[in-house]
């Protein structure tokens, strides 16, 4: 009776390890990429569906974000259109004058985005997310 308890408690065990590690695996194709200005810190801020503004555009499941030095990116895209992606990774970088990739920005210093909206208003929707580590959301 107790090999068939041991036995059945090590099949629970491992079930649960394999969907951990199943639920683990990254099988998101898209990627948000946020092309940084070199020695910006600070908050960064998407404000979606801006009429006039270029759309945030998919290619080869990439969206690039281009962030100005001000931190502010405006976008005819809506919030709604840009959650559609689903989970996604992100990648950072900060780029020279010429825009250039110089150097990778680790996952650490830009992990607190936060999405927001007034009222119900999508155009009130927006991202904000801080390139300078802090523990805390851009307000």
């Amino acid at each position: 009776m107790l090999k068939w308890k041991k036995r059945w408690i090590a099949i629970v065990l491992i079930g649960v390890l394999l969907i951990v590690l199943i639920a683990n695996i990254d099988t998101s194709k898209e990627t948000v990429i946020y092309h940084v200005p070199e020695g910006f810190k600070g908050c960064m801020t998407i404000y979606y569906s801006q009429k006039g503004h270029e759309p945030l555009d998919m290619m080869d499941n990439e969206i690039i974000i281009d962030i100005p030095k001000d931190g502010k990116v405006i976008t005819s895209t809506s919030q709604e259109d840009f959650n559609k992606i689903g989970w996604h990774k992100t990648e950072a970088y900060y780029l020279n004058n010429s825009g250039v990739r110089i150097k990778k920005i680790p996952n650490s210093m830009y992990q607190n985005g936060m999405d927001s909206t007034s009222n119900n208003d999508p155009k009130s929707a927006r991202f904000t997310i801080s390139f300078d580590g802090r523990s805390d959301n851009c307000y």
